[in-house]
């Protein structure tokens, strides 16, 4: 009896969580909702009923289990906006795709709260600010797809410290400048790296050429020191 006392208090407990969880879920894709300026193809009008079940809405993907928000994939939805910084209550995002839109602003500090996430792609739009030192601090992240935006400022030494699991770097057509750091070198399962296209002085440390792991190196169109001179580096290995 009592044995089945305790599972039924684990089933209500785990009943009810999933009950707080869902509408926390849909109420951080409501306020994303209410950033976008402009939606050209009237997706979130004609789709995103708070009628239905979130897991239906276009680029929406849940779990089977706990019908948890796991991936969004806006790519290439010609949204307009700033990103809402609810989006850091999604706890069970692993997938974040936003590439090819024209979000403005900073990436707001609390997305560092999606500690399950894997991929962030937010290439091809109108960032500004800084490259978040934050997205280092997550454990699971292994592809920072930042490229084409407006970021400014240095790499940040804390983006490249024990992050074992890196596997895409892409920083290139932004306005990053100062050194690149040595800690690059140390990203042992690094295969994607480019920062073509910035504004780095200083120059290129050289292990970057002998990371084995390095499937594609994209380093064209950099200013960079060798010695006593400035070149441009022109170089492009896949």
């Amino acid at each position: 009896m009592d044995k089945l006392c305790f599972f039924i208090t684990v089933a209500v407990l785990s009943l009810n969580c999933l009950a707080y969880n869902l509408p926390t879920d849909q109420e951080a894709l409501v306020a994303f909702k209410t950033r976008i300026i402009s939606d050209p193809n009237n997706i979130l009008v004609k789709n995103w009923s708070t009628n239905t079940s979130i897991c239906n809405w276009i680029g929406v993907s849940c779990s089977r289990k706990w019908q948890r928000v796991t991936a969004l994939d806006f790519s290439n939805f010609g949204f307009s906006g700033t990103i809402a910084p609810h989006l850091g209550n999604l706890t069970f995002l692993s997938y974040l795709n936003i590439n090819s839109n024209n979000f403005t602003g900073i990436i707001p500090l609390e997305l560092s709260h999606l500690r399950r996430l894997k991929e962030i792609n937010m290439g091809s739009n109108n960032f500004i600010g800084v490259v978040p030192s934050w997205l280092g601090a997550i454990p699971e992240l292994q592809h920072i797809l930042l490229d084409d935006n407006s970021f400014s400022g240095s790499i940040p030494k804390s983006l490249l410290h024990n992050n074992s699991k890196l596997q895409t770097l892409q920083l290139a057509y932004n306005f990053l400048n100062g050194n690149i750091p040595q800690e690059i070198c140390n990203l042992s399962a690094l295969e994607y790296l480019s920062l073509r296209y910035n504004m780095f002085t200083g120059s290129i440390p050289f292990g970057i050429f002998n990371m084995s792991s390095l499937r594609e190196l994209g380093l064209t169109n950099i200013a960079c020191q060798v010695g006593s001179q400035t070149i441009f580096v022109m170089v492009s290995r896949n």
